[in-house]
């Protein structure tokens, strides 16, 4: 494992592929921290259909990070990232949405976890309290 969080290198893998896809600036469909997806204006966060709007793991999909036609959103961030607790909210957290709700933004804290793991004070920057420190 060559991430400062141990993930697996399937795992590592796919996370830097998305951020390399956000990055793009190519991106196919809006990118919205706010919301997995959006069905005329009512949340529905457990939805299984692809082409979401939302959260950088939304986007994974066009990426070419496959999901599953049955798969809530939720296993797929598991199955696909192995991110869990404090890593998921860092990576996909809609607390972003006031602080840095851009995929520039997503990608970069992506990068920073693997290379760095989660910087101590993490929880005070996604408030917008602090400096962010991948920028």
């Amino acid at each position: 494992m060559s991430n400062a969080i141990g993930l697996s290198q399937y795992h590592e893998d796919n996370l830097r592929k998305l951020a390399a896809y956000l990055l793009s600036g190519e991106l196919k469909a809006k990118f919205d921290m706010t919301w997995f997806t959006e069905y005329d204006g009512v949340v529905e966060v457990w939805a299984t259909e692809c082409g979401t709007i939302g959260c950088a793991a939304g986007h994974g999909p066009y990426a070419s990070i496959n999901k599953l036609p049955d798969e809530t959103w939720p296993k797929y961030v598991t199955r696909q990232f192995g991110l869990n607790g404090d890593y998921w909210t860092w990576a996909f957290g809609s607390e972003w949405r006031f602080t840095d709700n851009t995929a520039s933004g997503a990608a970069k804290r992506i990068i920073y976890m693997l290379d760095n793991g989660l910087p101590g004070d993490w929880e005070v920057m996604i408030t917008g309290r602090e400096n962010l420190c991948y920028l």
